[in-house]
């Protein structure tokens, strides 16, 4: 087989490539596909931080209701939030129905 060697074990090499190489492909394809998405013509509220995305924004200005009619009001009808606790994950809120 190809990633055998003499002793009929795994290569280290090839072991130590896949860790290295295969986040940095994540990461890569994470990237390419957060651009290429059409989620991105909806608009996003600024204040979003890595890992807890609008929770600050949230407390910090009145509320969770308060600051949702807010965002309704100036981003139309939809607009991306980002909860938090998360990476690259955002939620899609579509207020028009309410």
């Amino acid at each position: 087989m190809i990633l055998q060697t003499q002793n009929g074990f795994f290569s280290w090499e090839i072991l130590l490539l896949s860790i290295f190489l295969l986040p940095i492909l994540w990461l890569v394809y994470k990237f390419v596909e957060e651009r290429l998405s059409p989620l991105m013509k909806i608009p996003c509220p600024p204040g979003a931080l890595p890992l807890v995305g609008h929770l600050f924004t949230l407390f910090r200005y009145g509320g969770v209701f308060e600051v949702m009619r807010s965002w309704t009001e100036q981003y139309a009808p939809m607009f991306i939030y980002h909860p938090g606790l998360g990476i690259g994950i955002g939620r899609v809120i579509n207020m028009a129905i309410y």
